[in-house]
Order: structure tokens, then sequence, then C-alpha cells
């Protein structure tokens, strides 16, 4: 079967619906936010630990500003766009717009590093390892939104 963009922007959507519900589920029951522990290891340096930029290691004044990432969702129309920061945050398909690559791919990063949240977990390894912690940071991501 063949993948076009609207289905995979389905797809994406709905797995962090589901992502969502268990996130919520799993702060109720006590659990840690997986999401958040990826965010404030990978991303916080740069983008602050509100994710509205402006972090020390963002501040080099020959680079591009760290965007406000709580405004996703306001600059695309309301819709938080979980495919396109899961690309962009996997790093493996270029996208011209984007510029040279001054964040880290973290596709790669993930693969190359095992998280301590998933440890010893079977069924996590490979691809499955790098999926899980990056649909946990954009479902982290989703949850910062500006409404």
């Amino acid at each position: 079967m063949k993948f076009d963009r609207n289905n995979r922007v389905a797809i994406m959507s709905a797995i962090g619906i589901v992502l969502l519900g268990v996130a919520v589920n799993a702060a109720a029951a006590g659990n840690p936010d997986l999401g958040k522990i990826e965010y404030d290891s990978h991303c916080a340096a740069c983008h602050g630990a509100t994710a509205q930029g402006g972090a020390a290691a963002g501040k080099d004044a020959s680079a591009q500003p760290v965007p406000d990432l709580t405004l996703l969702s306001r600059n695309h129309n309301g819709t938080f766009p979980f495919d396109t920061v899961y690309q962009i945050i996997d790093g493996r398909r270029e996208i011209a717009a984007h510029g040279s690559r001054e964040m880290p791919i973290w596709g790669a990063a993930f693969k190359s590093a095992t998280s301590a949240h998933f440890d010893g977990d079977a069924a996590q390894s490979g691809e499955a390892l790098v999926r899980s912690r990056i649909l946990a940071l954009v479902e982290y991501l989703s949850r910062l939104q500006q409404k």
C-alpha cells in the first residue's frame, strides 16, 4: 500500500492523539513524562526550559534566531503540524526551506544512544526506539502550544 502525504499526516495525527491520551494517563498514574524528559535532555539548551527560545546555547549571533516552539500551532492556523515537527526532529528528510542543519539531527542521535527510559525493553530496538523517542517528544511539544 502506497501512502501519500495526506495519509501520512492522518496516520501521524492519529498516533499523536493516542500518545496524548497515553501521556495524560501516565501523568495521572505518576509515571514519568518521557516527552518532557527527552525535551529537557536534548532541546532545552537551545529552545529554553519553556520552549520559547532564547536559551544560552541558542544565542549565537551568527545563527538564525531559535524559534519559539510554543507558537507552532498558532503559526499553522491553529493546528499543530505533527508530521512536519516529526520530520524536522528526525532529520532524515531534507527540507529545503529549513536551510542549513544548525539543529542536530536527532533521529541519528537517538539511534546511536539509548534512553534510560527504554533500556532493557526488548520491544524497543532500532527504529522502534527512535520512533518512540521522537513521538514522545513531538507529543510533548504539542502540549506546550499557546492557545
